[in-house]
């Protein structure tokens, strides 16, 4: 099977309101799935999946409900190498920033960490709206693969959609779950998790495109509070319209939330964040610990992200890598 590869409030829905679905837990875990020390746990693979055509569409307005269409997902792009000055500064801990490297994350169609997708909502009288938002992690069980990203970015049941420049929409999947109050986004939860169509499965990408001084950052399972308090890490988030940017751990502030230095924007919203094993210098292992969900009102380098722990604990998922 082809190798498996790998991010703020409100993006754009045109209406977006509180919401609070539930879905039942999956009935099986991922294989992989287990303990890698005190806080963390370890990642698995995905199942493979067939490929099958449906009718093409153009891109619809609005008013109109998209159709499916027969272009598969790219699988394979440009790896993004932070290296000199960048890594020099990725190391020294300092708050980073470059979008210049990932401006394709908003056009390359791909199933990855930090890449654009679009969501259509209808309104119920047959027209609806798009929105935009970033991928976040890929989670699921040993038959099923989701999406985690936030709960704002959609409702249950909005289609959604990628889109390379000159090509038709694809659909690859739907919202099955979304948990988010827009009156508690800093207290409260916001999650959302798409459940991705099966014939796409090998399109998936699960590894953030990232690469530290020609060393590709690799997933090693998901990390906790705990494992983040204990130990401050140097965190990281990616998202089609900022890019990349890095900075420090700063607090646990509740159950669902973490705010490390950072710099984002509108579009980010959902894409994955991910601390660095503090004992390994080559910066090359990575802990999934968040997705992207709102920034300060006070301070533009100060960014909320939610914990995948919660969902990953309620339904019994593994991350991906």
């Amino acid at each position: 099977m082809r190798a498996l590869k790998t991010a703020l409030a409100l993006c754009t829905l045109g209406v977006l309101t509180a919401c609070t679905f539930n879905i039942a837990a999956p009935e099986t875990s991922a294989s992989g799935a287990g303990s890698q020390g005190s806080g963390s746990h370890g990642s698995g693979s995905a199942g493979s999946g067939s490929a099958g055509a449906e009718d093409s569409a153009p891109l619809p307005t609005d008013g109109t409900n998209p159709s499916t269409s027969p272009d598969d997902p790219p699988v394979s792009g440009e790896q993004f190498d932070i290296e000199g000055k960048d890594a020099a500064a990725v190391g020294e801990r300092r708050i980073y920033q470059n979008s210049s490297k990932f401006r394709d994350l908003e056009t390359s169609g791909m199933l990855e960490p930090g890449a654009r997708y679009r969501t259509w909502h209808e309104d119920g009288s047959g027209s609806g709206s798009w929105g935009s938002c970033s991928f976040g992690w890929f989670v699921g069980t040993n038959t099923q693969i989701y999406n985690l990203t936030a709960g704002h970015c959609g409702e249950v049941g909005d289609a959604v959609y990628v889109h390379t420049s000159g090509r038709d929409p694809v659909y690859v999947g739907e919202f099955v779950h979304s948990d988010f109050d827009d009156a508690k986004i800093s207290s409260g939860p916001d999650y959302g998790l798409i459940q991705i169509e099966s014939r796409y499965f090998d399109n998936v990408v699960t590894n953030p495109r990232v690469s530290m001084s020609d060393e590709p950052v690799e997933i090693r399972g998901y990390a906790d509070a705990s494992w983040l308090s204990a130990n401050q890490p140097y965190m990281c988030r990616l998202g089609f319209r900022t890019g990349l940017s890095c900075g420090s751990y700063e607090e646990i502030t509740n159950e669902y939330t973490v705010t490390f230095a950072n710099i984002t924007d509108h579009g980010d919203s959902g894409g994955v964040i991910w601390a660095f094993d503090p004992n390994d210098s080559s910066q090359k292992n990575i802990y999934a610990v968040a997705v992207n969900s709102y920034t300060s009102e006070y301070n533009a380098t100060k960014v909320g992200g939610k914990l995948i722990e919660p969902v990953m604990t309620d339904f019994d998922l593994t991350v991906f890598n």
